[in-house]
């Protein structure tokens, strides 16, 4: 479950990067483009987050008892508010849009951030570093 959890959410990050990357260049037929890599980027998040939860419950282990943990569980809260955000923005709320575009770049840094963690108790669980 472990490596389940890794790789969706390694995944994740790509897509939210090629959204981000995708709304910032401006090419013609961003906006599709940029929708379609944030969902599949949220999908692929949400998978992540079900494996590591189900491990969790599995083996009998507590929930958010790490730094990792606790920015994942923000990260995946702002993973799900941020789209919410850019729906409403195109469906006549314009004054969400900087929100939005706020949101975006908060969760992106965050998402990484817990990134380097993650890889930080990958290393840890390996036996490379010692905690």
């Amino acid at each position: 479950m472990f490596y389940l959890h890794m790789s969706f959410m390694a995944l994740m990050c790509v897509f939210v990067l090629l959204a981000a990357m995708t709304a910032k260049k401006r090419a013609e037929n961003w906006l599709p483009k940029h929708r379609l890599f944030a969902v599949i980027g949220v999908l692929f998040g949400l998978i992540g987050i079900f494996f590591m939860y189900y491990a969790k419950v599995e083996y009998g282990r507590p929930h958010f008892s790490s730094p990792h943990a606790i920015g994942g569980g923000i990260a995946a809260f702002l993973l799900l508010c941020t789209p919410t955000l850019g729906y409403l923005s195109l469906k006549g709320k314009d004054s969400l849009r900087p929100i939005h575009k706020l949101f975006g770049r908060v969760t992106s840094g965050l998402a990484l951030l817990v990134l380097f963690t993650g890889i930080g108790k990958l290393l840890e669980h390996l036996g490379i570093i010692k905690n």
